[in-house]
């Protein structure tokens, strides 16, 4: 089976690693553009992909894997800011 098989480009843990991080500063700064603070940015973020039943702040503090009340204070946010 080895000498079958094609082998499979690898990626280094290093590099992977790297283009995390660049990902992660450019989607932090997008949201700090948009005056956002990671939080609401990850719920807008959340609630872009889920569908319509389960957009809800119970959904999205499950999803986050945090308390209701600060999720419902981040969606307050939101909807204050338009």
């Amino acid at each position: 089976m080895g000498a079958e098989r094609m082998a499979e480009p690898m990626i280094s843990t290093h590099f992977l690693a790297n283009l995390l991080e660049q990902v992660s500063r450019r989607l932090h700064a997008q949201g700090h553009v948009l005056d956002l603070f990671p939080a609401q940015w990850a719920a807008l973020r959340y609630i872009s992909r889920m569908p319509s039943e389960t957009r809800t702040s119970s959904d999205l503090a499950r999803y986050q894997g945090q308390e209701h009340g600060s999720v419902a204070r981040t969606v307050q946010t939101l909807v204050a800011k338009g």
